[in-house]
């Protein structure tokens, strides 16, 4: 199975945006170092939730009306699926640098 595949969930209740769209499958992807500045910086002023939000909707390419829209037991999937792949590291050994 692949990175991509695992890092995949599917919404048990789709969400339905203002434009019409429909998403009922959202793809998690590794945010860039730069992405997770600029979120940074968006973040002024924001509480947790809203920082997650701004968050969880770059990783999976969509707009943080879909996220939004989740229902409490597709946004915890999609939180405990990050933790899964990307978030639960296991501390590396410490460099020389």
């Amino acid at each position: 199975m692949t990175m991509a595949a695992d890092m995949t969930i599917k919404l048990n209740s789709p969400v339905r945006i203002s434009t019409g769209e429909v998403f009922d499958v959202l793809t998690l992807r590794e945010l860039t170092v730069a992405e997770n500045v600029a979120l940074e910086k968006q973040a002024a002023g924001k509480g947790t939730l809203e920082q997650d939000v701004a968050f969880f909707a770059m990783s999976c390419g969509v707009s943080p009306d879909v996220i939004m829209g989740m229902g409490q037991r597709d946004w915890t999937r999609l939180k405990n699926r990050y933790w899964e792949t990307l978030g639960n590291v296991a501390p590396e050994g410490e460099t020389s640098v």
